[in-house]
């Protein structure tokens, strides 16, 4: 997870690195621009007749009519395609990152978000898929509990997971745990029924072990960073409770699912 790209700019006091966007999102801009050419080319000789004269019958105002409403729906997906695949920000400087887009509301809302790095417990970056559409997203969950899910359709995912990854490791570094107790953890790996067992990327801090295995036995510690990698999808842990120590992982819906448990009790990431 290292050497990503980065164009840097002043904001303020600090100077901010600025994640770069993607060009996926202009593909479906320009097909709905297209429909609604194509809608106008298909009612312009009756606009031209109206204006000509407005009681020329009343075929040429249904068609004008039945067209102009249907051209609210690509209308409506080119600026949802703006707002949701476009329009987006992320900064990040030593400390803190900054985030601004909307989120995947029929109307788009949009989100802000300031948040400290050492307020970070876990990060997640997966893709969901709603019918043909892909949706990139950056799901953080905070030390107080609450979380947050971010729409990064805007950048390019590998870039978002290289600063997530060496930001938390840079804060826990830079803030050790006093008195690390030490154990282990299992990852528990996927295996599907034609290409077999996943091909994983295991961090531990500054560490890389592949795996495609199924499973692997880690010796760690409290306060270590922790990550599950396959393709662009990754789970970022801070290791904190010594009873957490089975990872199981599915990608059953290519969703790189993770179930932690400890003892009894499971919790769902």
């Amino acid at each position: 997870m290292n050497n990503y790209s980065k164009t840097e700019q002043d904001c303020g006091k600090e100077k901010w690195t600025a994640i770069g966007s993607g060009i996926s999102s202009y593909f479906e801009i320009l097909m709905w621009l297209a429909v609604i050419l194509y809608t106008i080319y298909l009612i312009w000789p009756d606009i031209i007749s109206l204006a000509k004269d407005p009681y020329s019958g009343g075929a040429s105002w249904t068609s004008v009519i039945v067209f102009g409403v249907l051209g609210i729906i690509p209308a409506y997906f080119i600026i949802r395609s703006i707002l949701v695949g476009i329009k987006g920000k992320l900064q990040y400087n030593d400390t803190s990152l900054h985030y601004e887009g909307y989120n995947f509301s029929f109307f788009p809302r949009r989100c802000i978000v300031d948040l400290q790095f050492t307020d970070i417990a876990s990060a997640r970056t997966y893709t969901e898929r709603i019918g043909k559409s892909n949706r990139e997203i950056l799901s953080i969950k905070k030390s107080d509990g609450t979380k947050l899910d971010l729409n990064t359709c805007y950048f390019n995912k590998d870039e978002v997971v290289r600063m997530m990854y060496q930001h938390l490791l840079a804060q826990y570094t830079a803030n050790p745990v006093a008195g690390a107790r030490k154990y282990r953890i299992n990852v528990h790996n996927y295996k599907a029924f034609v290409t077999g067992y996943l091909n994983l990327e295991i961090f531990v801090n500054d560490k890389c072990i592949r795996c495609k295995e199924e499973g692997i036995t880690l010796d760690v510690k409290t306060g270590d960073l922790f990550a599950l990698k396959h393709g662009s999808n990754t789970h970022i842990h801070r290791l904190q409770d010594t009873s957490i120590t089975e990872y199981y992982l599915d990608d059953l819906n290519n969703d790189f699912h993770l179930t932690i448990k400890k003892g009894t009790t499971q919790d769902n990431v």
